[in-house]
């Protein structure tokens, strides 16, 4: 119970990259959202849009598991009504598949304004491209299907960035012809010892998985991956884990 009590999450974590390439054009900013959940962080998402603000992004990442397949789901929508005064680039997440009528929220969350990336690219101003894979299956056969995609969706005089929530597919990842992976997914590791990195727990990696947070290398391209927000379910809290938003700088190469 103590543990419990002294390791619930009471604050946002800030996290804070730098990323530089010659193939981006000017400075830019965006900050990293992922695995909402579809939870409220205050009124109208109060917390989230305090420190969002602060930041000044030119633009947002949603790596998936915004939206959440239950009553909670008008969550969603607050936050993208609150969020409309910035581009937001969304990828789907597992639990945006469990939803039933997930096509007929595909059609809702564009007309809300968001820019729902399903297998699909644009290429943004600064010489930036992004990619939004949508949940990859558990069959080796979508892996393969996912990277044959993603190389004809490449634009490579661009900084590619790939939106694909699930981190642990490395195999795939290290064969992507891409500049930045961003994923979300494993929640942290849901538990965490103090002061201590990695996780207990994550979907798909279950004990002590490898791939919750930080930044891997992926054979030239690099997977930055994002604790989230929730916790997706009331009865897995995150202890010593807080919720995270990421705070990405891309920067010109220095000639």
């Amino acid at each position: 119970m103590i543990y419990v009590i002294v390791g619930w999450p009471r604050v946002i974590d800030i996290r804070r990259d730098t990323f530089t390439s010659d193939k981006i054009k000017k400075h830019m900013r965006f900050v990293v959202i992922s695995d909402l959940h579809a939870n409220m962080f205050g009124e109208n998402q109060k917390r989230i849009l305090d420190i969002v603000d602060k930041e000044k992004p030119d633009f947002i990442v949603l790596p998936g598991d915004i939206l959440e397949n239950d009553d909670r789901i008008p969550n969603s929508y607050v936050f993208f009504e609150v969020f409309k005064k910035y581009p937001m680039y969304m990828s789907l997440g597992n639990h945006e598949y469990y939803i039933e009528t997930i096509r007929d929220e595909i059609k809702k969350v564009k007309e809300a304004g968001v820019h729902l990336l399903d297998n699909e690219e644009i290429v943004i101003d600064g010489g930036v491209q992004i990619i939004g894979l949508s949940d990859i299956g558990d069959k080796v056969e979508d892996e393969e299907k996912s990277s044959k995609l993603i190389d004809q969706l490449i634009k490579k005089e661009n900084y590619t960035i790939l939106l694909s929530h699930r981190p642990h597919y490395t195999s795939l990842y290290q064969k992507c012809d891409v500049d930045l992976i961003i994923s979300g997914h494993a929640h942290g590791g849901q538990w965490r010892l103090p002061n201590r990195k990695g996780g207990f727990f994550s979907p798909d990696q279950y004990l002590f998985p490898k791939y919750t947070d930080g930044l891997h290398d992926m054979h030239g391209s690099k997977l930055y991956i994002s604790r989230g927000l929730a916790s997706g379910r009331w009865y897995l809290p995150r202890l010593f884990n807080n919720p995270e938003i990421g705070v990405v700088d891309l920067e010109p190469a220095k000639k």
